[in-house]
């Protein structure tokens, strides 16, 4: 299905921020490769980010650059690192796909952000909601897919190589940035070479500078494409990497003269990529996709929290903990029509993981683990009514295998045994189109979760979150029910969504803190209890006449534990945002102007051992300009300059799901300078 990013069902249910023309980069008609996304139910509340949208935050990392969609939050440490929150759920609960494929990584982590680049992706799409009928376990609250730029399939009509060159530099951290883009046909297969590359000082919050917060990053992808006779064959290579300095809370004071020192992280991730789909006739075609995924997580740190840890020389650093996960992970979809009224999949999936624990920190036991599912997904459009619904088994299993986590905890740690967990997933939703514009959508929807290893076995210290973990291998896998009901406003002018869900995860997992110490680090340990999470979300565009658009946002989740009767942790307040966006796209020879103003209530429901923050307001700016241009290295080309503020008024705030909201305030005033060339 060349040139096909989506589903047309999908393309259909997407939310109100995809109507806007947002194809950057547009210059001319050329015929593109692109395997399908994988199908997902048309009643689910799924939004498509792309284009400009995608660029309106250079160089956020990718819970940041959606956090603009209704009932999307960040889980945040500093500007460098943010997690994806959907309706009140995070970490693994949040499964991040690229390109179809499951990104496998220690998510469990709060400094282990998905393994993506939103700067080289095409688009972003991000369902809410229960998605294991798709995707198996982790899929809980729903789904991040990056989906990269298609492959030309035909010879380029302005030049052999279509080149797009960016760069960035921003005031608050003294980050730069630049990206750079490559593609072409010939000999008939469409190729793409592409990097990116960041780096950022210490940021700034209002009140001064908040020490030990930079961060490099380098990430980079290959692909090549080719459209046969025996269907569409894909076949990437994708690199992310970076260091990042964090906070440690409790830490002593440097030395006079000296500077903040703290713990960093090291990540990186590669992740090698196949995919065929192959026309079967009769509107039947069989989608395969493989991937092979190398990813690293490692810790330093001037101590390791453990006393037998060797002596550090002063301004020296040593490795904590070093992990390292290998994943592989398979998938067969069938995806086959009855008519024209009913189209489906069938389909198979597999993985296979091995995960390495190495330092004097043994956080987590090595440990293997594996996958298998088996799913059936159908739609039926009939007149106004489109029904879908589906089901699937899963198996997972995870075995430690080996003895050697050292206990240095005074209680024993958790039994190092084999777990498996047997679930199924089910899903049934409608959409009905119930005059002109206006269609109601509701989805009812299970799916589970089973723990992570460092969930069941981990016992050690967590120095970048300053906290000594304990794991419990009795956990069982969490089992959720959400409903939802949309209704949905899609006018040439107007486009609305007003969503209310429920969602009940039995034997929810969280962290609590049980007032010990080791080390002088506070003991945290993992439990389970029954949760609700209930809320709603609000959203409406208002075209103007081609020369922009209105824009008003609102969202809220109320957790609520239920074996307890009191709130869940860490539930993120109400949220509203508002905006204006004039003008017209990325290269347009006119001038584009934008504002956006967010406010983040106070959380009146907190738990009794969340911190609370107070309410803010922030407000953005942006203003940009497109023009033509002949550059002697360059040749002729549309160029676009873009001038945006973030914080423009220099609030000073803390949010309250940022992990650095007891130590230091949020960033400050921003200014963020960005030059496009493409051509």
């Amino acid at each position: 299905m060349a040139g096909a990013l989506l589903a047309p069902a999908l393309a259909a249910a997407q939310d109100t921020a995809a109507h806007r023309d947002t194809t950057a980069f547009e210059l001319g008609q050329v015929t593109v490769i692109g395997v399908a996304t994988p199908q997902l139910p048309v009643s689910l509340s799924t939004t498509l980010l792309r284009g400009d949208q995608l660029r309106e935050a250079p160089g956020a990392p990718l819970g940041r650059a959606i956090a603009q969609i209704p009932g999307v939050r960040v889980l945040s440490t500093g500007p460098q690192v943010s997690k994806p929150v959907i309706r009140g759920l995070s970490g693994p609960r949040v499964l991040v796909a690229d390109a179809g494929h499951r990104i496998e990584d220690y998510s469990w982590s709060e400094e282990d952000a998905p393994s993506a680049d939103v700067a080289l992706a095409g688009e972003v799409q991000v369902t809410r909601g229960p998605a294991s009928l798709r995707y198996g376990s982790d899929a809980l609250g729903g789904v991040v897919n990056i989906v990269p730029l298609p492959l030309p399939t035909a010879p380029l009509a302005r030049s052999a190589l279509r080149p797009m060159l960016q760069v960035d530099g921003a005031t608050n951290n003294k980050s730069f940035g630049g990206l750079a883009r490559f593609e072409g046909f010939g000999n008939g297969i469409g190729w793409r070479v592409a990097g990116s590359g960041r780096f950022a000082g210490d940021y700034s919050a209002p009140r001064g500078e908040v020490p030990h917060t930079g961060f490099a990053e380098a990430n980079a992808e290959a692909a090549l494409g080719r459209v046969g006779a025996h269907g569409v064959t894909t076949l990437r290579l994708a690199h992310t990497g970076g260091e990042y300095q964090l906070i440690e809370a409790g830490a002593p004071p440097p030395a006079a003269g000296a500077r903040e020192e703290g713990p960093e992280r090291k990540s990186l991730d590669d992740r090698l990529q196949l995919a065929h789909e192959l026309p079967l006739g009769g509107g039947a075609s069989l989608a395969l996709r493989g991937q092979l995924q190398r990813h690293s997580l490692v810790e330093m740190s001037d101590e390791c929290g453990q006393p037998s840890c060797p002596p550090v020389t002063p301004g020296q650093e040593q490795v904590a903990f070093d992990l390292l996960l290998n994943t592989a992970t398979a998938e067969a979809a069938l995806q086959h029509t009855l008519g024209s009224a009913v189209r489906g999949t069938l389909g198979l999936s597999t993985l296979v993981q091995k995960s390495r624990s190495a330092g004097p920190v043994l956080l987590v036991p090595t440990a293997t683990g594996s996958a298998n599912g088996i799913f059936l997904i159908e739609e039926a459009a009939l007149s106004r009514l489109v029904l879908s619904g589906g089901a699937r088994v899963d198996r997972r299993t995870i075995d430690p295998g080996t003895k050697d986590l050292v206990p240095v905890y005074p209680a024993p740690p958790s039994e190092l045994r084999r777990r498996s967990w047997s679930a199924t997933s089910a899903d049934v939703g409608a959409t009905l189109a119930v005059a002109g514009p206006l269609s109601l959508a509701a989805n009812h929807g299970t799916a589970w979760r089973a723990p992570t290893l460092f969930e069941l076995y981990a016992n050690g210290p967590h120095l970048a979150e300053s906290r000594y973990e304990i794991g419990d291998s009795r956990l069982d896998a969490e089992r959720s029910h959400e409903s939802d009901v949309s209704l949905r406003w899609r006018g040439n002018v107007v486009r609305a969504e007003l969503t209310a869900f429920r969602n009940d995860v039995d034997d929810f997992i969280y962290v609590a803190p049980t007032g010990a110490t080791v080390n002088g680090l506070r003991v945290f340990e993992h439990r389970s209890t029954d949760a609700r999470l209930d809320g709603g979300e609000a959203a409406i565009d208002v075209a103007l006449g081609g020369r922009g658009l209105l824009r008003a946002r609102h969202e809220i989740v109320r957790g609520t534990d239920r074996r307890a009767g009191e709130p869940l942790p860490l539930v993120a307040p109400a949220r509203t945002m508002v905006g204006a966006q004039l003008g017209a796209g990325l290269f347009a020879h006119a001038p584009r102007l934008s504002v956006d103003v967010t406010h983040v209530a106070r959380q009146t429901r907190p738990n009794p051992d969340d911190i609370v923050t107070d309410a803010y307001t922030t407000l953005d700016l942006g203003a940009g300009w497109g023009f033509g241009a002949s550059l002697p290295w360059y040749g002729a080309s549309p160029v676009a300059v873009d001038l945006l503020v973030r914080n423009a008024t220099n609030v000073s705030y803390r949010d309250f799901l940022g992990r650095y909201k007891e130590l230091a305030d949020e960033p400050g005033r921003n200014l963020v300078l960005r030059v496009t060339l493409a051509r």
